[in-house]
């Protein structure tokens, strides 16, 4: 699976980018409840969540932003214990047999978003186990919340480069009246130069989320032309 990091910039969106919040440390004592003098032992799962929305606030898009060098390697650092809990979780939550139960998908989801972020950071391997996460995410998912991860599938896909892939998924879900999916549905189909069509899904997202100033944004620059693709 061969990857690249790829990126729509938007001329006239184009702000000077502030510096993040301080990264905070994770403590990985804070994951477990417990010990073994004070059994039993088990995931805090608040802290677990917490730790991932800390990594995301800094790391969930590329590319990530922290306030210094020191909290980025931090960061890298945080990896590895929680990785290594979710590895866990994921195991003992498929142990029952039944891998479609809530503990098991939620922990596939968790560790998906972790390796994604992992992968941000540029660190090796962690995009195809996301994509590993992802995948078998989606195969376990109840129909009802399959658009959902497609959608969100579908914009790992795109942020990693792979573009016909991701429009796959994302198609999927919009069709499916997953209507978030229609903003990155839009930008992909624009990124991979299927500009008629990106204008007219961005259109449709645009009047339907009216609150949202992304898409006439977006549309604003493509019609003046203020606008470039960019791959690292």
């Amino acid at each position: 699976m061969k990857l690249n990091k790829a990126a729509l910039i938007l001329a006239c969106l184009l702000t000077t980018t502030a510096y993040a919040e301080p990264y905070p440390r994770l403590d990985p004592n804070s994951l477990i409840n417990g010990s073994p003098d004070n059994p039993p032992i088990t995931v805090n799962i608040a802290a677990l969540q917490n730790a991932l929305q800390n990594l995301g606030d800094h790391a969930g898009d590329y590319p990530p932003r922290f306030d210094s060098d020191a909290d980025r390697a931090q960061a890298i650092k945080d990896l590895a214990p929680l990785a290594i809990l979710l590895e866990d979780m994921t195991k003992n939550s498929a142990a029952s047999g039944k891998k479609d139960n809530e503990a098991h998908l939620a922990s596939l989801q968790m560790s998906a978003r972790l390796y994604w972020i992992g992968h941000n950071l540029d660190q090796p391997g962690y995009a195809e186990k996301a994509h590993n996460a992802y995948i078998q995410l989606l195969k376990l998912a109840p129909k009802n919340r399959k658009a959902e991860v497609e959608d969100e599938l579908g914009r790992f896909l795109a942020s990693v480069g792979k573009g016909d892939e991701a429009v796959q998924h994302l198609r999927n879900a919009y069709k499916s009246g997953y209507t978030d999916s229609g903003f990155p549905l839009g930008m992909t189909l624009l990124i991979q130069g299927q500009k008629e069509e990106a204008i007219r899904i961005l259109q449709d997202y645009a009047q339907k989320n009216p609150n949202d100033p992304r898409p006439q944004q977006v549309l604003e620059a493509v019609n003046s032309g203020q606008f470039e693709i960019r791959r690292e």
